[in-house]
């Protein structure tokens, strides 16, 4: 006689289809899905090199390669360039950069450091560089290529010294939109220009050695500031020498900030929260809260020198070290 109750088997049956059911499920949580798919020539792609790529605000992807400028809407690729022969505008097809204005055309940095502005209306590419070289007098080597969200584009040339131009797109560009930046002409304080950033308040900024320039208003500063950063109202800046201000909108000038430990470089400043500036300096790295108007130093115990830091969603802070290695630091457990 058994001692155990005898249980039918489609109780069994049941009991099984619910485990399989359960490990099934977990397996699917242990194992996200994720989709890759590879493109190549045999997809459309216009070369196997590509050099860069961005994305519009309709959602389509671009890339810069060495067969001209591709396209992808999610199903295929376009490819535009120009063939050899009478009428061609691009200098190569060789193209290194792109960057995405507000209006959705695609701004080309090519091979040979000329700029081309395509524009997606009439699917042709306008030679900005030509219109560089007039304004000039003299051929205009681009090194890098910056387009702000005020639908502004900034071509910094690749020879030390020598002028900047901003475009605007507004209607057709011709010379006239053409606007020269140099120290000659009073409209850039310095000859060596570290970068250009726009601000929450659409002021247009250019970083250089002898100060920043703020695009149409006179600024009251020869300090060469290479960081900026805005968190809130406040707009930011930091010099590698360890000069720390805020810009003061009413008196059109930056405010020199003091902090709690003297500093003799800085190498970056990040946004830590929406009252927390950080600072990566040569003594570690230095917590500004903007409220409190106060810093903590979180000393460099371990002698390593980092190239970058970013700070994630989770107010984290990640370090890369020059040699390699990644450091992870906690900012949550920070008092400040």
């Amino acid at each position: 006689v058994s001692l155990h109750k005898e249980i039918p088997k489609h109780g069994y049956m049941r009991k099984y289809i619910t485990i399989l059911a359960l490990l099934m499920t977990m397996t699917a949580w242990a194992q996200p899905y994720s989709s890759v798919r590879t493109f190549s020539l045999r997809d459309g792609l216009a070369s196997n090199v590509i050099s860069s790529m961005v994305q519009t605000h309709d959602q389509l992807m671009w890339f810069s390669s060495w067969n001209g400028l591709s396209c992808y809407d999610g199903y295929t690729f376009t490819t535009f360039s120009d063939k050899l022969g009478y009428n061609r505008t691009l200098t190569t097809n060789r193209m290194l950069k792109l960057s995405a204005s507000p209006t959705g055309n695609i701004w080309c940095l090519t091979y040979d450091r000329q700029v081309f502005l395509f524009d997606r209306i009439s699917c042709r590419f306008i030679n900005i560089s030509d219109l560089v070289n007039r304004v000039s007098g003299k051929a205009f080597v681009c090194q890098r290529c910056v387009s702000l969200p005020n639908g502004s584009t900034w071509l910094f040339s690749r020879n030390e010294g020598e002028a900047c131009y901003r475009i605007v797109e507004r209607g057709t560009i011709d010379e006239k939109s053409v606007q020269k930046f140099c120290v000659e002409n009073g409209m850039l304080k310095g000859n060596v220009v570290y970068g250009t950033e726009m601000d929450d308040y659409g002021h247009e900024w250019v970083l250089t050695d002898g100060g920043p320039t703020l695009v149409g208003e006179q600024l009251k500063c020869d300090i060469p500031y290479i960081y900026m950063k805005q968190v809130g109202s406040q707009v930011f800046f930091a010099a590698r020498d360890g000069q720390f201000s805020v810009y003061d909108d009413t008196k059109k000038t930056l405010v020199p900030l003091r902090l709690s430990t003297p500093i003799q470089q800085i190498q970056t400043i990040e946004k830590l929260s929406e009252d927390q500036l950080l600072l990566l300096t040569d003594k570690g790295f230095l917590i500004y809260h903007i409220g409190k108007k106060t810093s903590r130093l979180l000393p460099n115990t371990s002698s390593v020198a980092f190239s970058s830091i970013h700070v994630d969603k989770q107010q984290r802070i990640w370090a890369i070290a020059e040699k390699g290695g990644i450091m992870l630091y906690n900012s949550s457990l920070i008092d400040i």
